[in-house]
């Protein structure tokens, strides 16, 4: 069985990858030139998927209880933070998908909006896995000593089943097509 921390930074590390396409398409937008429609569809779907039904539904529905049933501090702790730049995240999403479908639908204006949202995702982003390598991992070692790899791999199984046993090399894949293409 592998240890799920190990398997959450690799996860980590396929978002960073992702995270490089954005910014590199961000970084064509400002020099003018257009953004194919079909990668930022591509990248908002992996957004979708991977990060939120992979990794931040698990983590809310299932850890941060686990966390608190164990005594961790919530109001005001380093969870407080992580569940509010989750908050932080659905929302630029959200504002990522409007930037898209306005620029998708050849509006004039929408490459600004799409490049603001697009680099303020892709810095918190940085910023929160950062967070949760150094504070939410160091806690959950702490907090499940021995009995880490059972209670986490319960805790995320529910999320790899239900996107499917090949997900992760799906995303592996289209991270590498659009590292390949769009990566600063």
């Amino acid at each position: 069985m592998t240890d799920p921390l190990i398997s959450l930074k690799g996860e980590h590390r396929v978002i960073e990858r992702a995270l490089h396409a954005l910014k590199g398409m961000c970084l064509r937008l400002e020099g003018g030139k257009p953004v194919e429609p079909e990668a930022l569809l591509k990248l908002l779907d992996f957004i979708h998927i991977s990060c939120y039904r992979g990794l931040h539904q698990p983590a809310e529905k299932c850890l941060v209880r686990t966390l608190l049933e164990r005594g961790v501090q919530f109001k005001g702790g380093p969870l407080d933070n992580i569940l509010f730049e989750h908050e932080v995240e659905r929302r630029l999403v959200a504002d990522l998908d409007s930037s898209v479908a306005a620029y998708n639908r050849g509006d004039p204006y929408a490459s600004q909006p799409l490049i603001n949202t697009a680099n303020h995702y892709v810095d918190l982003m940085s910023d929160h896995i950062r967070n949760e390598e150094h504070v939410l991992f160091d806690i959950m070692s702490k907090v499940f000593e021995d009995q880490s790899i059972a209670l986490l791999n319960m805790v995320f199984e529910p999320s790899d089943q239900e996107l499917g046993g090949a997900a992760c090399e799906l995303f592996e894949r289209m991270v590498t097509d659009l590292e390949r293409g769009w990566a600063a």
